[in-house]
């Protein structure tokens, strides 16, 4: 005789998705962006440079590096207003503040809500099990593609770094990603609570928590996930938003910061804000774009930022689909694009006002890529007790990474990750290491 409850979930799971919707960026603000200025001494001028813009909106971004946002009130073009302020003795530099959008994906899917976990217990810690018993579990395809069951054999904490989501914020009380974010004062969480969406897909990719029946699971069944918005309810955000958050992660520790979102043009703030960050150790997985600005989805003819910087420990991230194919619309390069990751149809966590009651989505785009690097880099510096480098755990990402012959020359590791071999590199590494602490 049929079990009545086992017949329910089935009939829950064949229809999961109650509803598919176009889903692209929404339009460009229309506000002026004002300027940033990067000041050579910090003692000359940040009076001068306001007193010159004609404004008195002076917000330190990155003190340590002495880059300010600096609004503009006169009604002069920031262009004309940068070159003015670039003329001031001290200033090292004055540029135009830009938009930036999230690296948008093509179609939304929204799924029912399982059961939540229990809000008065923290789950239990995982068993030794290769796979996860979330509700969802069959429907992630991209953990097994880059062996995550195997890896989990081995390591699935990745708590010991902080994770970074620099993005539209995160729903900080979805019950499949509280016991995963780190928790921050309720003025935080207002500020920087989610109201697009993309920034919990995101985070519930690198984090939701493993093993607890209900919903999904991320790279690592635990995290230590911090988030700073820098991206609005459209999916824009000014450079100097973005730099600020940079700012903010690095100061907190984190010790990976995932940038799903694009930028056509260099950009001096951002680089050199992604320059400091790397150099005190910090390992970014950035979007490598979706084919927004160029039609040949080339980035060694036309590179895409962030993730275009040629930093150690950052690296950019191409969308693979279920068939080991680069999806269609994702950006590639041979040497410009390092690694490739799941990022087509990836069911992970959610939340929009649009969507009352639907705590899941499936959605498209290197924007889904780049967190499985990321987590994939938390779950690896975690088996590692914190000793891998940024820049060694980039160099081992690309030399681990299964090959695959439709990736062979599309991006620097000819293939796809492989968290197995990382998380034994990273195991590896802490034995081989014993009496070494991390900084």
């Amino acid at each position: 005789m049929p079990n009545p409850r086992g017949t329910a979930l089935l009939a829950a799971l064949a229809c999961l998705i109650v509803a598919t919707h176009a889903f692209t960026v929404g339009p460009k603000p229309a506000a002026p962006p004002g300027i940033i200025v990067r000041l050579k001494d910090r003692q000359i001028g940040v009076a001068a440079a306001a007193a010159a813009a004609g404004t008195g909106t002076v917000r330190p971004i990155a003190p340590d590096l002495q880059l300010y946002s600096i609004a503009i009130t006169d009604g002069k073009s920031a262009e004309a207003k940068a070159a003015e302020v670039r003329k001031l003795p001290g200033v090292a530099y004055a540029v135009p503040d830009v938009w930036v959008s999230i690296a948008g994906s093509r179609d939304l899917q929204a799924v029912q809500r399982p059961p939540p976990p229990s809000p008065r217990r923290r789950p239990p810690p995982p068993p030794t099990a290769r796979t996860a018993n979330d509700a969802f579990y069959k429907q992630l395809w991209g953990l097994p593609r880059i062996k995550a069951p195997q890896a989990w054999t081995h390591s699935r904490d990745a708590t010991k770094v902080f994770t970074c989501v620099v993005d539209t914020g995160v729903k900080y009380n979805h019950p499949d990603l509280i016991a995963s974010l780190v928790p921050m004062p309720y003025a935080w969480q207002t500020k920087n609570m989610d109201d697009n969406g993309h920034g919990t897909h995101v985070a519930g990719i690198i984090g939701a928590v493993g093993n607890n029946k209900a919903g999904v699971t991320g790279v690592g069944w635990r995290a230590q996930i911090l988030a700073c918005k820098a991206l609005d309810a459209q999916g824009w955000g000014l450079i100097s938003q973005v730099v600020e958050c940079i700012d903010w992660c690095r100061k907190r520790k984190a010790r990976v910061i995932n940038t799903s979102f694009e930028l056509a043009q260099e950009n001096i703030p951002l680089r050199d804000s992604i320059g400091n960050a790397t150099a005190a150790g910090v390992f970014f997985a950035a979007a490598a774009g979706n084919a927004q600005y160029s039609s040949a989805n080339n980035n060694d003819v036309s590179n895409i930022y962030p993730g275009g910087y040629k930093f150690p420990g950052n690296v950019a991230v191409a969308n693979m689909n279920s068939n080991n194919q680069l999806n269609y619309n994702s950006n590639y390069g041979r040497t410009t694009v390092q690694l490739s990751a799941p990022g087509t149809d990836i069911l992970s966590t959610w939340y929009r006002k649009e969507y009352m009651g639907q705590l899941y989505a499936m959605r498209t785009g290197t924007s889904m890529a780049a967190p499985y690097v990321a987590g994939a880099a938390a779950l690896t510096m975690s088996a590692s007790n914190g000793l891998l480098t940024n820049a060694q755990v980039a160099r081992l990402m690309i030399a681990t990474s299964t090959p695959l012959p439709a990736l062979k020359g599309k991006v620097v590791a000819n293939g796809v990750i492989n968290l197995e071999q990382l998380v034994l590199r990273g195991l590896a590494y802490a034995r081989d290491h014993p009496t070494t602490k991390a900084g």
